[in-house]
This record gives structure tokens, sequence and C-alpha cells, in this order.
């Protein structure tokens, strides 16, 4: 067994010092002080500022900052019977202190005090000859955090969690995505945790508002012949884009700690149809409905103006939707940083050849590296797919390592607060991520072996095994997978290896009931998606053998409540990860010959408060409460189908769709007639053929329907519906529904 030193004094304290004014207040002395109380179960004072390490000598703990080392990198040793933490910044001497603890067993697994690991005081050792070194792969490491969480002190903060904050920087992450607006409320809490704000999302209407469409409606979008409120921006006006540019400059005066601003489209479409606008898009652009020349030369434009007038200061973007590629003859601007977001074969690594999905990630990688001053990669990591397994550990690393080999800038991704399912049942997934964000050439099954031992306690072979064998059978699938969601199931997993999974989790469950503590509460999370996969899986199975068309029976008079025990009701029985929903749904669908009919029974756990508490907020429509959200198209060869929305207030949308253009303008003359009860509330939907492109009525016809069911009032929400756990916006996974006579 290797020679160890003492680090603990007599009184049983560990004494530190630092000649770094940042070692000695704020964050880092915090830290310190934090941890080596938790060591050694005794209250320490923060490390007392020496101006030398000569004058440290009685010190087990020395903190030093040494520039040479380079941003954000350290450099430990044991020298002299005593632990030496070098970093080339303030940042890098942290990651350096966090290194130390983590040589003496600490592990920061997930947030919260249940995801962290304390040793055990007679366990803890240095060993003599100790080092530790690190050096990011990565400049810009940081999580979006979607979804509501917490402060410190407990208050109630959109795309703020101080638990997965903390998180995040004691594993060397060191920025978070943040929108414009909520800089003077986050900068404070940012800035305490060391991390570093970059403004990135959705932005055109933030700078410029629906406010002002009435005193600058030429602001604003033209779309089928009048400018929209709610639409883009018209991003070829000269004077638009001044005063873009003004507001921009304005908001970097007063916000100097945001070295990056954002600039980008607003979510969805509605796009400026005026000619100048047009101008600005390429042919192919034109041919395909798409925005990439458009979008670059504007945002190039911006980025220019305000460079000029503010060296220093990114204004950023976003490749996503129909804006994803940049424009050939754009220039490379210094002062553009774009954020990719990216939907690839996660089950891949980027540099693998043989994936065609991430040969046209890498290719439009290149490209925007030509273009950009700042590359940031944006992934979606914990923001959809149910709480299924993220099984791609070795892939994920190999990504990493080829975007610091190409010279990205940064790393981000959509995540939930650590403390939701999503996050809970993807522990080490998310743990790999961090690390490997700063490391890019650590040895992931190393890393799991050294996650399960610490953090699963005596259930740790179990749950290496459950974790290898989700992890194998994702590397053995022959397909591209974007995400491993409901419908990939049955193609990922053999029922042999189904059971396998539920067997390694009950005994990992019941071993960590013997021991105590905190392991069942982490174990609790594994079993449930074990038996989330069997349930799934079991479901999607049964979907797959529904093959008949729904029946829409036809009617003589227009249907009332007081007939829908009359009808046959279809179970909206799987929510968008193919689980049934805790509160029964049922619709049925009728025509005459003037309307198709929509009728619901929603089960909804409190309907008083679904109607009060989910009354929703202006701005969000219908989709701020208890809803239905359906989509049909009586012609599927078009292209055309019609979105018909309606909530418990009895708030109803209409719009006709067609690719990315979404007309809520179309009179398509949706109605709707809401009845509440104890238990649940009922829903007649309308929507007259005559604002269906003159669709013919008749027995026989048959037309393509989904029928989607957001439950608000749950925490979290719970989506999806029929067909096969819900569709939005695209015709092909739309339902069969025949009208019978």
């Amino acid at each position: 067994m290797p020679e160890t030193i003492r680090l603990t004094g007599k009184d049983g304290r560990i004494a530190a010092a630092t000649t770094e004014a940042a070692g000695a207040g704020g964050f880092i002395a915090r830290e310190t002080a934090l941890h080596l109380e938790e060591l050694t179960g005794l209250p320490h004072e923060p490390p007392r500022r020496v101006s030398s390490a000569g004058e440290a000598r009685d010190a087990a703990l020395l903190l030093e900052v040494d520039p040479a080392l380079g941003r954000e990198a350290f450099d430990c040793a044991e020298e002299d019977g005593r632990a030496r933490v070098r970093g080339g910044d303030a940042r890098g001497m942290y990651y350096g202190l966090m290194a130390f603890f983590e040589s003496l067993g600490f592990r920061w697994c997930a947030p919260g005090e249940a995801g962290t690991v304390v040793p055990r005081p007679d366990l803890v050792a240095l060993p003599r000859g100790w080092r530790a070194r690190g050096r990011p792969a990565l400049p810009w490491r940081g999580l979006h955090i979607c979804g509501a969480g917490q402060t410190r002190d407990g208050r109630h903060m959109p795309h703020f969690d101080h638990d997965t904050a903390l998180w995040m920087v004691r594993n060397r992450m060191n920025f978070k995505p943040i929108h414009n607006e909520q800089y003077d409320e986050v900068f404070p809490l940012l800035d305490d945790l060391m991390l570093t704000p970059l403004a990135f999302g959705h932005s055109y209407s933030r700078w410029i508002p629906r406010a002002e469409f009435a005193a600058h409606p030429e602001y604003f979008a033209l779309v089928a012949g009048r400018r929209l409120a709610e639409g883009q921006l018209c991003v070829s006006n000269p004077a638009l884009q001044d005063e873009l540019v003004r507001r921009i400059v304005a908001y970097a005066d007063a916000h100097p700690n945001l070295p990056v601003i954002s600039l980008a489209p607003n979510d969805g479409y509605k796009w400026c149809r005026c000619p100048a606008c047009a101008a600005m898009d390429s042919p192919e652009d034109s041919a395909r409905d798409e925005l990439h020349r458009r979008h670059h030369h504007f945002t190039v434009e911006i980025a220019r103006r305000v460079r000029e007038l503010r060296p220093g200061r990114f204004v950023s973007s976003i490749s996503y939707s129909n804006y994803l590629d940049p424009a050939p003859d754009a220039p490379h601007e210094p002062g553009l940083a774009i954020s990719m977001c990216i939907t690839r074969a996660q089950n891949r690594p980027l540099d693998d050849g043989a994936s065609p999905s991430n040969r046209l990630c890498l290719e439009r990688l290149e490209r925007w590296l030509d273009k950009a001053g700042a590359v940031f990669w944006s992934a979606y990591f914990l923001s959809y797919g149910g709480t299924f397994p993220r099984s791609c550990e070795g892939q994920t690393v190999r990504t990493f390592r080829e975007l610091a080999r190409r010279g990205v800038a940064g790393m981000k991704s959509e995540v939930t607060p650590g403390r939701y399912d999503r996050w809970r049942s993807a522990e080490f997934f998310m743990y790999l991520v961090a690390r490997a964000m700063y490391d890019a050439d650590l040895d992931p099954e190393a890393l799991r072996a050294d996650f399960c031992r610490r953090y699963y306690g005596a259930a740790a072979p179990h749950c290496e095994a459950y974790l290898r064998l989700n992890s194998l059978c994702v590397e053995r699938y022959a397909g591209e997978l974007k995400d491993v969601d409901a419908t990939t199931l049955p193609d990922l997993y053999t029922d042999g290896e189904v059971q396998a999974l539920l067997a390694h989790m009950d005994r990992a469950r019941d071993m960590a009931e013997r021991e105590g503590g905190y392991a069942p509460r982490r174990v609790a999370p594994l079993l449930a998606q074990a038996r989330e996969i069997a349930d799934s899986r079991r479901e999607v199975v049964l979907s797959r053998a529904e093959a008949a068309p729904l029946q829409a029976r036809h009617l003589l008079h227009p249907p009332a409540f007081g007939d829908f025990d009359r009808f046959d009701w279809t179970p909206q029985r799987r929510r968008s990860n193919r689980l049934p929903y805790p509160h029964p749904n049922r619709f049925a669908v009728a025509w005459n010959d003037e309307a198709l009919w929509l009728l619901f029974r929603l089960g909804e756990p409190d309907v008083d408060a679904s109607r009060r508490e989910g009354r929703p907020t202006p701005g969000a429509g219908v989709w701020g409460a208890s809803n239905v959200d359906c989509f049909l198209s009586p012609k599927p060869e078009s292209g055309v189908y019609y979105q018909v929305a309606a909530n418990i207030h009895g708030a109803v949308y209409g719009a006709r769709c067609r690719g990315r253009e979404w007309d809520s303008a179309w009179p398509l003359g949706v109605t709707a007639a809401v009845q509440c009860l104890p238990d649940r509330w009922e829903l007649i939907l309308r929507v007259p053929f005559s604002g269906m492109d003159a669709f013919a009525p008749r027995p026989g016809a048959r037309l393509r329907l989904a029928v989607n069911r957001g439950q608000m009032c749950l925490s979290p929400s719970t989506l999806g519906g029929w067909p096969d756990g819900g569709s939005w916006h695209r015709i092909e996974t739309m339902g069969e529904t025949m009208l019978t006579p």
C-alpha cells in the first residue's frame, strides 16, 4: 500500500493558506472551508492569506496562481508533506482544489445534497507523491437550465437552479447560457458561483417588442400581404437595422459583464415576405422555403457594426430550424458567435464517416468555423425523450474530443434542473458530459466504474451492470438514434435484455435498502427507468399492431354533451413516452355534412385548480392552460394540414399550415364548447369543412388526424396522445381516420 501523508493537525483540522485574494474570500474560500468541514467534521476558517509560499510552511493545503499554466489549467502535487494547488488563474486554482478533494474521495455526482459523495474521515489519505493536472479541452462549458428552479434561499426562478449551477462549477463548467433579459436578475447569482453569463436564444421580440407594432409596423414581418406583430422582423429594413445596432450598443454599455449578446429569430416561423427580404434569399433557399442566406447576412451586418462600435463584444445567433447554414458569399465576421443547435445520431461519434447525419453536421460545423468568430455546439441532452437512458457515453466523449480538435469555442446543452426526473434518470451521463467538456481524454468505462462504486455503494455492481447493458444495446443498434425514445425500444432491447435490466435493478434496490442513507434515493431513478423501459416497450409493440383506421361516425344532428355516452371512445392512452396518462383521456370523432366533430373526455386530478391556476398568461394563448392540440389533413398529398386547439377555458386556435408557414388568420371557423365535471372536463370541437380547402365529406373518405393532450396542471406537465404517443406538425405521423356512413 502506498505511503500516505497526514493532513490534519493536532486539533483535527486541516490548515489552509493561499497567496491569492480569490482564495481567501468569496466562493473559493467558502468552498474550501465547507469541504474541509465535511471531511473532518470540524468547522474551518477560510484559507489565510500569505504573501508567498514560504510563509505557509505550516499549512497542509496551499492555493496559488501561476499564470504560466494557462487559462483554467491546474497543476497540483504533494510537496514536502503538504498539498500544493496551483492554477493558471482563479478558476484554474479552484479546479485544482476540486481535484485535491476528489483525490480524497469527494464526488459531485448529481446536483443537491443527495448527489454529493463525502468520504469517510477514516478513509481519507493523500498518497505521497500525489499529482493532478488538468487543462480544458473546450474553452467554454455550460448548461442552459430549462424549466423552473430555485435560488439558494429557495426563491423560484425560471432558467436557473442553484443546486444545478453549483454542481456545474464543481465539475469544471465555467458559463451558463442566459437570455438577454435575465441578466440583471441572474448575474449576481452566477458571479457568486464563478460562472460567466453568455446570452443565446430567441430574441427578436425582446429587441423589438409587439408593443411597438402600432408605431413601427414596418419593422415587422409582412406575411400574406399584411404586417404581423407576432411574426419575425423585416430584416431588410435599414431603419430597423440602425435601431437594433443602437439598442444593442446601449445594452452592451449597461451590461459590461456580458461578453456575448443574443440576436436570434423568434421561435417559430412567420418570416417576412416583402420584396426586399425575399431578395436576400438565394434561389436555392427560396425553392426550399429556407432562410440561410437572409439570416446570416442580416446577423453579420449587425455583428460587424456592433463590433466596430464596441470591440470585444460578440453578437450571438443560432444555426437552427430553416436557417442552419452560413451563406457562402458572407464575409468572416470576428464579432459573430454562432450556436449550432444539433440534432444528429447520438449513438455514433461525430467523426463517424458512416453516419450521414453526423457527416452533415461536421460539414456544417466547418462552414461556420470559417465564417464566425466563435462557434458553440448546442445539444439537447435532457430536453426531450422522457426519462429513457442516455447511453452514448463513449460516443459523447469522442465527439467532444473532435470538437476540441476542430477549435470549437464552447459546448452547451439544454437540461432540466437537477431535481427533475429526466436529470435523476441520467445522473451518470450528465456527470460524464460535465467531466468530458473539461477532459475529453477521459476513459468512459473507468469513469462509470468509479461513479457507481462511490455513488451507489453496495448496489454498485448491479447499477454498473445495468448502465453497461444499456450502453451495449445502444452500441449494437445499426441505425441512427437522435435520441432513445419509446418508438426505438423494441429495436434496442430484446425481451431477455429487458428482463435482465429489471433483475439488476431489483437486486440493486434490495442492496440499497439494506445499506440505507442516500442509497435507496440514488438507486430509485434507475429502478423507475428500468420499469419504464419494460412498460413502454410493451406499449409500443401493442401500438404497432393497431393498423385499422379510426372510425368517424356520421351524425344526423350536431352532438351535445348529453349524447356522449352513445359514442365509441378511443383512449389517448399513451403519452409521448408511451406510458398511460395518470388520469384517463378519451376522444371520439364524428361528422355531418357541415363539419368534423372532435369530442373529448379529459381526466384532470383537480378541475377547479386547473381552471384557477392554469389560466393562461398574456401571450400564452391556448397553450397556457390544460388543452388539446389537434392536427388534421384532409388531403395529405397536398402538404396542407390544419391545426386546431382549445383549452379548459374554451379559448380556441385554428390555422392552415403548409411546411413552415402557419396562417392563423385563415378562416377555419373553429368553435368549442366546454363542460367541467368534478373529475374531468369535456370538450366539443367543431371544425367546418368549408374552411378546409373545399374538402368534400362523404362516407369512405379518409383523412389524417392527430389528437394531443396537454395536462398542464401536473408537475411536470404531461404531453402526448393519439396516434402512437402524439404527433405535431408532421402529416406522415398522423393517424388514418375514415368517415363512416
